[in-house]
């Protein structure tokens, strides 16, 4: 064997094995879906765990300038709360006002549980990232503009609870 053939030889077998092993992964699909940073997962009729029946949507918005960290839950009665998960300090709790608790439960009867998070492109030093996890029970997925308005809403509506 040449010096040549000795580093060449083993180069060739290991991208014969990388790909034997790309193309055999290639056609599994994964029954859940993940998300991942920039996009969303929107699935009609996916099963949700006993426990979160009761929660009808997660968000969490963290960064900015100040670095803050917050996470806010809303439960199905209404009944919500909005930590600072920087300083474990709960900075609103409540319930919501019957008419926001109507038309976001009324979304989740129609819509399919999805995930957001806001995508890398949009991010820069100074901004904020948000994700949220909305649970409906519907058969209908959020297109990513809906998801993108849901968040702005969910932003609002945290930043007005929490005055």
């Amino acid at each position: 064997m040449t010096d040549n053939t000795r580093t060449v030889f083993p180069k060739l077998i290991l991208m014969i094995l990388l790909l034997c092993l790309l193309s055999a992964c290639a056609g599994i699909e994964s029954e859940i879906p993940v998300p991942v940073n920039g996009s969303s997962t929107s699935t009609p009729g996916q099963e949700v765990d006993e426990a979160e029946t009761r929660i009808l949507v997660t968000w969490q918005r963290s960064g900015g300038f100040a670095g803050i960290c917050q996470n806010m839950e809303i439960q199905t009665d209404g009944s919500y709360r909005i930590d600072d998960c920087r300083n474990d300090e709960v900075l609103a709790e409540g319930i919501l006002d019957p008419d926001e608790l109507d038309r976001l439960k009324k979304q989740a009867s129609q819509m399919s549980t999805a995930t957001w998070e806001t995508p890398q492109l949009e991010l820069v030093p100074d901004a904020f990232n948000d994700s949220f996890t909305f649970y409906g029970k519907g058969q209908n997925a959020f297109t990513n503009e809906e998801l993108r308005l849901l968040n702005d809403e969910l932003a609002e509506l945290a930043q007005r609870l929490s005055k």
